[in-house]
């Protein structure tokens, strides 16, 4: 703890960064950490994890967590490593080696994989948000992408486009799941149906003058389609049909 003269010449006193008590043991283990936390993004969503409310949600004193934590964003790093574990067992299609001998086309093992890592992201309450951006090295990363690699290679791209090809479908999926769990507009933040909100563009698009907008009067049915489903598998499979196309 220090002094320091604030603007107006007053001393304001600054407390450093709680830490654990040096010789105690951790009075929590890391996995009930992270439970905790995912515990808390599920009922709460992540705009209400922090630190305070973690130990909070352990029952115990903030200071106990800094023996395995230091900050929020750490709390996020260990988050994302145990969504990437949970991708693995719960997500990843069992069958990727099959695409090695031939038993399955490499195309069909990328879109499946991108198809149920979407369906993971959809059914838990901000983990696209967690995950996206996160770059966090460890064995859960290694034991998922490696896989997602092999089959890329068998696809053949090379070592460095099959890296680029797993970043552009990481992505693509993260940001297509970050976009459909946002809301529309002011209207559907605050609780009319997104079907209901689409409706509502449909109509103000279709006032604007057709012969200023003739493009867009043509495809406001589809710019409106509430079936995002659809519009996944559109973008999944022209990114998959370049890559394709790249590698004849």
């Amino acid at each position: 703890m220090f002094q320091a003269a604030d603007g107006g010449g007053r001393m304001t006193v600054r407390r450093p960064r709680a830490a654990a008590p040096a010789g105690r043991r951790p009075s929590v283990t890391r996995s009930a950490l992270v439970a905790a936390a995912l515990d808390v993004v599920e009922s709460e969503g992540l705009d209400a994890l922090s630190m305070r409310r973690l130990a909070e949600q352990l029952g115990v004193q903030a200071a106990s967590l800094y023996w395995h934590v230091q900050s929020k964003e750490q709390v996020l790093d260990l988050l994302a490593d145990e969504l990437l574990t949970r991708v693995l067992t719960e997500a990843l299609p069992a069958d990727l080696d099959r695409v090695a001998t031939g038993e399955k086309a490499w195309t069909d093992a990328l879109r499946e994989t991108a198809v149920n890592y979407r369906a993971f992201l959809r059914c838990r309450r901000d983990a696209a948000r967690i995950i996206a951006g996160r770059f966090v090295g460890g064995v859960s990363l290694a034991r998922l992408l490696e896989p997602i690699l092999g089959v890329l290679r068998a696809g053949g791209l090379s070592s460095h486009d099959a890296a680029y090809a797993v970043y552009t479908i990481i992505v693509y999926v993260q940001g297509f799941v970050l976009h459909e769990s946002s809301p529309l507009s002011a209207s559907n933040a605050e609780g009319m149906e997104r079907s209901d909100a689409l409706r509502g563009v449909k109509a103000a698009i279709g006032a604007l003058p057709h012969d200023e907008f003739p493009y867009l009067a043509e495809s406001v049915d589809a710019l409106t389609e509430a079936n995002l489903d659809e519009r996944f598998r559109f973008g999944l499979d022209r990114l998959i049909d370049g890559l394709t196309a790249y590698v004849r």
